[in-house]
This record gives C-alpha cells, sequence and structure tokens, in this order.
C-alpha cells in the first residue's frame, strides 16, 4: 500500500476565522478548520447580546448545532435534541434532589423541595433551565434570542431576578414597562410566545 504524503500541519494556514449563521439569521464567531469549514471549538455571539439565565448565556451547546456541509457558514440548531437534554437533566435533577431532601429534612423534605433552600442547592445544583426558554427561541421570539432588548411580560415568570445584562439597562423607563397582564407562559392566543411589540 502506497503511503500518502501529508504537508506539515500549520495553524497559520489551517485555521481562519469565520463568521457563521443560524436559522434565525444571528451571526457568530468561530475559529473554522480551512479544510472543513468546520467550527473548531466554541461559538461566540456576534453584533448580538445573548440573554442570561442563572448566570449562563442562554444559547445552545455545541452538541445542539448540524453544521450541513452543502451550505458553508451555515448551522441550524437541534431544537428538538436540545429539549429532550433538558428533559432528562430535569429528571435526573428532581431524583437528585428528592434524594437529598429526604436525607436532610426528613419530614419537611417537601417543603425544602418547593424552594430550595442554599444548603440543599448546594449539594444539587440549581435546577435546570425551562423548557419553554427553548421553544421561545425555537418559535423565534426576538427577545430571547438576544436580538431586541426589549423584554415582553411572559418573561418575568421566568427571569425574576433583576440582572445587568451588557448593553440593556437594569432600571427602566416607565414607557419601557407594560401594564396589561401578562398570559399563562407568554403565550398569545395564537399560541405562540409574543415579542414586546406584540403585547
Amino acid at each position: 500500500m502506497a503511503r500518502v504524503r501529508r504537508e506539515k500541519w500549520d495553524q497559520a494556514k489551517d485555521r481562519r476565522t469565520a463568521t457563521f449563521r443560524d436559522q434565525h439569521g444571528r451571526e457568530w464567531f468561530a475559529v473554522k478548520d480551512v479544510h472543513t469549514d468546520a467550527p473548531i471549538g466554541p461559538l461566540a455571539p456576534a453584533g448580538w447580546v445573548p440573554v442570561q439565565y442563572q448566570g449562563r448565556d442562554l444559547v445552545p451547546d455545541t452538541s445542539h448545532l448540524n453544521f450541513d456541509e452543502n451550505r458553508p457558514g451555515m448551522f441550524t440548531i437541534d431544537y428538538d435534541r436540545w429539549k429532550r437534554d433538558i428533559q432528562q437533566a430535569l429528571t435526573n435533577w428532581t431524583f437528585t434532589a428528592g434524594s437529598y431532601a429526604a436525607s436532610m429534612y426528613g419530614d419537611k423534605a417537601m417543603d425544602a423541595l418547593k424552594d430550595p433552600p442554599p444548603a440543599l442547592l448546594n449539594q444539587i445544583g440549581p435546577k435546570p433551565m425551562p423548557i419553554e426558554l427553548v421553544e421561545a427561541q425555537e418559535e423565534g421570539n426576538r427577545w430571547i434570542l438576544g436580538l431586541d432588548p426589549k423584554k415582553p411580560k411572559w418573561a418575568e415568570e421566568f427571569f425574576k431576578e433583576v440582572a445587568v445584562v451588557p448593553g440593556t439597562r437594569r432600571f427602566a423607563d416607565a414607557d419601557d414597562e407594560g401594564t396589561a397582564d401578562s398570559p399563562k407562559i407568554g403565550r398569545g392566543k395564537s399560541g405562540r410566545f409574543k415579542s414586546a411589540e406584540e403585547e
């Protein structure tokens, strides 16, 4: 069998920075392999600010991204896989939380699970993010996608803590606050998550 001679690998020649685009039109920076056009390592938002949940950017893990070799520079977010992973994480968290709560609080375990005290959370970690946040991204809600700074009313249920997100203001003007009651889980009559303009 003949040996194939390979050129010496050279990072300067084999890697380039590139911009990728997801199905929502958002741009992401990444370093790519020039031979495969695939990103090497994590992608970073380019020109938009992701919403944060529990101190982390609300963006998919790289395992939830599908790159199509026939469409260089484009990828799709596999929302079905992302939702399955969240559901599995929630199942695992609930089981672990129940076990720890029973051992730590005995007869008061159910009360501890309703509003987990810091001692319990230190053992089990925070609850996985609500699957509704991924569903809202899948539906194209501009705020949850990081494309609109105005938070819609439906999001208040999930984002109760005040957090400073780069590029936004912590204290909104009265004109920026709505007055109508928010619908259950933020869905309008159509069943879709509403943007702030639709409220």
